[in-house]
């Protein structure tokens, strides 16, 4: 008789049970209430990022394009350039007159007009990547955008056998294109011969002392 639990303490044993069941439950919930409320709050997360993300690809697609197209016109200027130089050379290399385009490989440092495979003498050679140079060169004094120095240096231009007259027609050619092409305070460029032209044997674009055998450049010796 002493084990024997009234009615009214079976209620409430099970009252109990059902009330840890509940908290059990309510336990349970909260804890999917937290999952769904931090599901919820990344899944915005994600809508943002995503949005945010189209919206840069659309940009970086908007500016490659932009950086294309501008590219392409740098280079249509770079070749105008550098098919001038060569189309008024003096009639030493047939292709160079009768060149149509101009090409610069800028990874491997290779200038060509059709074939980059094509081998001419080594003044032909050396006169064509001396263009290439220059017409980079000029071609940043049209196009403000050029991330390119407007400064030039370049020494011995007689280098590789080139001839006086070749070499006098190549000064010649460059001073006219750099007059036409851009105003005396945008840019500097320096170059050394041991044969210049006599028209531009002038204090306006010589500087310094004439060097020769007899007046060398190093002095007290």
């Amino acid at each position: 008789m002493k084990d024997i639990k009234s009615i009214t303490n079976e209620k409430i044993s099970q009252l109990l049970v059902d009330k840890g069941r509940c908290e059990g439950e309510i336990l349970q919930f909260r804890t999917m209430l937290e999952n769904a409320e931090i599901f919820q709050s990344l899944s915005e997360k994600e809508q943002s990022l995503n949005e945010e993300k189209e919206q840069i690809t659309y940009l970086i697609t908007h500016l490659i394009k932009q950086q294309n197209k501008e590219r392409q016109s740098i280079d249509e200027i770079i070749e105008k350039f550098g098919l001038s130089l060569l189309q008024q050379d003096l009639e030493r290399q047939e292709e160079f007159f009768k060149a149509d385009e101009f090409n610069i490989d800028y990874r491997n440092n290779i200038a060509f007009i059709t074939d980059r495979n094509e081998r001419y003498s080594s003044s032909s050679n050396f006169y064509l990547k001396t263009s290439a140079r220059y017409a980079i060169f000029l071609a940043s004094l049209r196009i403000a955008k050029m991330r390119f120095p407007r400064f030039i240096f370049c020494d011995n231009m007689e280098d590789k056998g080139i001839e006086p007259a070749r070499a006098h027609n190549f000064q010649r050619i460059l001073v006219d294109i750099v007059e036409k092409n851009a105003p005396p305070s945008n840019f500097q460029l320096i170059y050394t011969t041991s044969h210049i032209l006599n028209e531009l044997n002038t204090p306006e674009y010589c500087v310094g002392e004439f060097y020769t055998e007899t007046n060398k450049s190093l002095k007290n010796v």
